[in-house]
Protein backbone atom coordinates (compact mmCIF):
# COMPACT_ATOMS: atom_id res chain seq x y z
CA UNK A 1 0.00 0.00 0.00
CA UNK A 2 2.84 2.42 0.83
CA UNK A 3 4.40 1.65 -2.54
CA UNK A 4 1.12 2.49 -4.32
CA UNK A 5 0.84 5.80 -2.46
CA UNK A 6 4.45 6.60 -3.31
CA UNK A 7 3.81 5.84 -6.98
CA UNK A 8 0.68 8.01 -7.00
CA UNK A 9 2.65 10.88 -5.40
CA UNK A 10 5.23 10.60 -8.19
CA UNK A 11 2.47 10.64 -10.80
CA UNK A 12 0.95 13.77 -9.25
CA UNK A 13 4.31 15.55 -9.46
CA UNK A 14 4.87 14.35 -13.02
CA UNK A 15 1.37 15.44 -14.05
CA UNK A 16 1.86 18.90 -12.49
CA UNK A 17 5.13 19.30 -14.34
CA UNK A 18 3.91 18.02 -17.73
CA UNK A 19 0.26 19.09 -17.80
CA UNK A 20 0.10 21.80 -15.15
CA UNK A 21 -1.60 21.93 -11.74
CA UNK A 22 -4.99 22.97 -13.17
CA UNK A 23 -5.22 20.17 -15.74
CA UNK A 24 -8.17 17.77 -15.18
CA UNK A 25 -5.89 14.72 -15.04
CA UNK A 26 -3.69 16.38 -12.42
CA UNK A 27 -6.76 17.29 -10.39
CA UNK A 28 -8.01 13.70 -10.56
CA UNK A 29 -4.62 12.35 -9.40
CA UNK A 30 -4.60 14.77 -6.46
CA UNK A 31 -8.18 13.82 -5.62
CA UNK A 32 -7.39 10.09 -5.56
CA UNK A 33 -4.23 10.65 -3.53
CA UNK A 34 -6.17 12.69 -0.97
CA UNK A 35 -8.81 9.91 -0.75
CA UNK A 36 -6.27 7.17 0.12
CA UNK A 37 -3.71 9.16 2.11
CA UNK A 38 -5.21 11.19 4.95
CA UNK A 39 -1.98 13.19 5.37
CA UNK A 40 -2.59 14.78 1.96
CA UNK A 41 -4.83 17.81 1.79
CA UNK A 42 -6.67 18.43 -1.42
CA UNK A 43 -4.52 21.01 -3.16
CA UNK A 44 -7.52 22.12 -5.17
CA UNK A 45 -9.51 23.00 -2.07
CA UNK A 46 -8.10 26.48 -2.34
CA UNK A 47 -10.47 29.39 -2.01
CA UNK A 48 -12.28 30.11 -5.27
CA UNK A 49 -14.25 32.85 -3.53
CA UNK A 50 -13.86 35.29 -6.44
CA UNK A 51 -15.35 32.78 -8.88
CA UNK A 52 -19.13 32.99 -9.11
CA UNK A 53 -21.93 31.16 -10.87
CA UNK A 54 -25.72 31.04 -11.05
CA UNK A 55 -27.51 27.81 -10.17
CA UNK A 56 -29.81 26.31 -12.80
CA UNK A 57 -31.75 23.07 -13.21
CA UNK A 58 -31.36 21.53 -9.74
CA UNK A 59 -34.37 19.25 -9.33
CA UNK A 60 -33.69 18.09 -5.76
CA UNK A 61 -33.34 21.67 -4.46
CA UNK A 62 -35.40 23.95 -6.73
CA UNK A 63 -35.04 26.73 -4.14
CA UNK A 64 -31.40 27.10 -5.26
CA UNK A 65 -32.23 27.72 -8.92
CA UNK A 66 -31.48 31.30 -9.93
CA UNK A 67 -29.28 31.89 -6.87
CA UNK A 68 -25.74 33.26 -7.09
CA UNK A 69 -23.04 31.09 -5.52
CA UNK A 70 -19.32 31.31 -4.90
CA UNK A 71 -17.40 28.29 -6.17
CA UNK A 72 -15.15 27.10 -3.35
CA UNK A 73 -13.43 23.99 -4.71
CA UNK A 74 -13.67 21.02 -7.02
CA UNK A 75 -15.12 17.82 -5.52
CA UNK A 76 -15.80 14.22 -6.50
CA UNK A 77 -13.02 13.72 -8.97
CA UNK A 78 -14.05 16.70 -11.05
CA UNK A 79 -17.80 16.16 -11.31
CA UNK A 80 -19.02 18.65 -8.69
CA UNK A 81 -18.09 21.95 -7.08
CA UNK A 82 -18.44 22.82 -3.43
CA UNK A 83 -20.40 26.08 -3.49
CA UNK A 84 -21.53 28.66 -0.98
CA UNK A 85 -24.67 30.66 -1.33
CA UNK A 86 -23.98 34.38 -1.65
CA UNK A 87 -25.79 36.55 0.84
CA UNK A 88 -25.87 39.44 -1.59
CA UNK A 89 -24.97 40.37 -5.14
CA UNK A 90 -21.67 41.74 -3.86
CA UNK A 91 -20.60 38.14 -3.30
CA UNK A 92 -20.53 38.01 0.49
CA UNK A 93 -20.59 34.29 1.32
CA UNK A 94 -22.78 32.55 3.84
CA UNK A 95 -20.47 29.91 5.41
CA UNK A 96 -23.46 27.88 6.66
CA UNK A 97 -24.97 27.50 3.21
CA UNK A 98 -22.41 25.15 1.62
CA UNK A 99 -23.38 22.35 -0.76
CA UNK A 100 -22.12 20.32 -3.71
CA UNK A 101 -23.43 21.02 -7.20
CA UNK A 102 -22.85 19.28 -10.52
CA UNK A 103 -20.92 21.28 -13.11
CA UNK A 104 -23.98 21.00 -15.36
CA UNK A 105 -26.06 22.94 -12.79
CA UNK A 106 -23.84 26.01 -12.77
CA UNK A 107 -23.68 28.89 -15.20
CA UNK A 108 -20.22 30.30 -14.58
CA UNK A 109 -20.09 34.10 -14.76
CA UNK A 110 -18.82 35.84 -17.88
CA UNK A 111 -15.14 36.75 -17.83
CA UNK A 112 -14.14 33.71 -15.77
CA UNK A 113 -11.15 31.75 -17.06
CA UNK A 114 -11.70 28.05 -17.51
CA UNK A 115 -10.05 24.84 -18.57
CA UNK A 116 -11.66 22.73 -21.30
CA UNK A 117 -11.86 18.99 -20.61
CA UNK A 118 -13.47 15.73 -21.72
CA UNK A 119 -14.52 16.90 -25.19
CA UNK A 120 -14.99 13.98 -27.57
CA UNK A 121 -15.53 15.48 -31.01
CA UNK A 122 -12.95 18.26 -30.45
CA UNK A 123 -10.54 16.40 -28.20
CA UNK A 124 -7.63 18.53 -29.46
CA UNK A 125 -9.08 21.36 -27.30
CA UNK A 126 -8.92 19.35 -24.04
CA UNK A 127 -6.53 20.97 -21.57
CA UNK A 128 -6.73 24.39 -23.27
CA UNK A 129 -7.46 27.50 -21.24
CA UNK A 130 -10.43 29.60 -22.23
CA UNK A 131 -12.42 32.64 -21.18
CA UNK A 132 -16.17 32.38 -20.68
CA UNK A 133 -17.85 35.08 -22.77
CA UNK A 134 -21.54 34.33 -22.23
CA UNK A 135 -24.13 31.60 -21.73
CA UNK A 136 -26.46 30.47 -24.52
CA UNK A 137 -29.64 29.54 -22.61
CA UNK A 138 -31.31 27.98 -25.66
CA UNK A 139 -28.48 25.54 -26.26
CA UNK A 140 -27.43 25.32 -22.60
CA UNK A 141 -23.81 26.01 -23.49
CA UNK A 142 -21.11 28.46 -22.43
CA UNK A 143 -19.72 30.55 -25.26
CA UNK A 144 -15.93 30.57 -24.79
CA UNK A 145 -12.82 31.81 -26.54
CA UNK A 146 -9.39 30.25 -26.30
CA UNK A 147 -6.94 32.40 -24.34
CA UNK A 148 -4.17 31.91 -26.87
CA UNK A 149 -6.44 32.46 -29.87
CA UNK A 150 -9.07 35.18 -29.44
CA UNK A 151 -10.49 34.39 -32.90
CA UNK A 152 -11.56 30.87 -31.88
CA UNK A 153 -14.97 31.05 -30.22
CA UNK A 154 -17.27 28.07 -29.67
CA UNK A 155 -19.94 26.63 -27.38
CA UNK A 156 -19.20 24.07 -24.68
CA UNK A 157 -21.40 22.29 -22.14
CA UNK A 158 -20.94 23.44 -18.52
CA UNK A 159 -19.67 20.00 -17.55
CA UNK A 160 -16.81 20.38 -20.06
CA UNK A 161 -15.21 23.48 -18.56
CA UNK A 162 -13.64 23.83 -15.11
CA UNK A 163 -13.63 27.31 -13.61
CA UNK A 164 -10.09 28.37 -12.70
CA UNK A 165 -9.04 30.35 -9.66
CA UNK A 166 -9.48 34.06 -10.09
Amino acid sequence: EDEAISLLRENVQRSKRLLGPEHPLTMKCVYFLARIDSSVTDEHAADFSNTFATVEGVKSRPDLNGKRVAIMRLLDCGTRYECRLCKSNEGENDPKATFGLKLSNLIIENGTEGLIHDLVSASHLNGKKCKILSYDRERKRHVVELLYDKETKFRVRPENVYALLS
